[in-house]
């Protein structure tokens, strides 16, 4: 959840693998923005990436020699966020004690807050504050200690449709996306799959030993034609599971995951859009607008939930994560009955 203070194991664009145009162009914006000191908003599907090139980015920085701390905000209930973020002042509850937070120990360093979309308001509001005034005061403390961080952050979805939401407050928006990179997802850089699965065979094949030299034509096929929701992260984990049962130099669809085989048979991934219509939904017009989009969102959920086999699934169809799907079902006080 907490990366090391050290900075000598982070990434760089040399582990940035592919030689698409996509990811050509992404290295040199990241040798760029490397250069500034504004912060930087990283926003892409899951599994393109975005800690590699945070790291990356922090890696090729003026403030490579300091701490560069990573945490997933999602990750973490709320309620320890704020200490660990801060620091604690001895005395301020029990067991508290005098320590720095995250902000205190990354000090001309970088700060990474991945997914902040899943981060509460509230606290939301106090990490504003920190990047306006340049200082933070610990947890039950008073005293206000100067500060100079970078901060990197993710969304797992266009930022402003999480501004739209209500995920992220429009005020801090602003403040963390002075630079933005929007990654590729893999099936849009479809190119980079065969140096991908050759570089993730290499890694394995040091790993346990074996000597795979490749997957097959029909493997490879396969591969090709999948859209590949999990992107880069996906593609890894088909190749890790393969090499638990390949038994020949090149890897087979017996060694494949069913459930992998499954999305190239039936496209599971994918909607079908013969099966789609425009819905007609009903919004009161006089109603304010934050009422309106409110009524809106509860009818496009329960709209797409009529199709969804599951919480995934819907979450999937309403490209949110599953925890924004949960906090919103909780939001409107939804309930829903799937298959599955």
């Amino acid at each position: 959840m907490m990366a090391p203070d050290s900075s000598s194991s982070l990434f760089t664009i040399q582990d940035i693998v592919g030689t698409s145009e996509p990811i050509t162009q992404l290295k040199e914006k990241i040798l760029k923005i490397a250069s500034s000191r504004s912060n930087v908003l990283i926003y892409g599907e899951t599994g393109t990436g975005k800690e590699l090139v945070a790291q990356s980015i922090h890696s090729h920085s003026k403030r490579s020699q300091e701490a560069f701390l990573a945490i997933n905000c999602a990750a973490i209930p709320h309620s320890l966020l704020e200490s660990i973020f801060f620091g604690t002042t001895k005395g301020s509850f029990t067991g508290a004690v005098d320590s720095k937070g995250m902000f205190e120990r990354a000090n001309g360093g970088t700060v990474f807050l991945d997914e902040i979309n899943s981060m509460d308001l509230s606290l939301q509001a106090k990490v504003l504050r920190v990047i306006e005034e340049g200082k933070v005061t610990r947890v039950g403390g008073t005293t206000q200690i100067p500060i100079d961080v970078r901060i990197i952050s993710t969304t797992n979805q266009k930022p402003k449709i999480s501004v739209m939401n209500g995920t992220l407050r429009q005020d801090l928006y602003y403040r963390i996306s002075t630079l933005q990179i929007e990654l590729p997802p893999l099936r849009k850089r479809k190119e980079d799959i065969d140096i991908l699965t050759e570089y993730f065979i290499e890694q394995y094949n040091k790993e346990t030993g074996k000597q795979v030299q490749g997957l097959d034509s029909q493997v490879r096929s396969a591969f090709h034609s999948l859209d590949w929701p999990g992107n880069v992260r996906e593609l890894k984990n088909a190749i890790e599971s393969a090499f638990s049962y390949v038994q020949s130099p090149l890897i087979t669809l017996k060694d494949i995951p069913d459930n992998l085989l499954e999305e190239t048979d039936n496209d599971a991934w994918a909607f079908d859009e013969s099966e789609e219509c425009i819905p007609s939904f009903n919004v009161d017009m006089h109603l304010p607008l934050r009422e309106a989009m409110e009524s809106f969102e509860r009818e496009y959920i329960f709209f797409h939930a009529e199709k969804a086999q599951s919480l995934v699934d819907l979450a999937r169809r309403l490209s949110i994560s599953k925890q924004l799907l949960h906090h919103k079902i909780k939001k409107y006080n939804l309930t829903f009955h799937f298959t599955k």
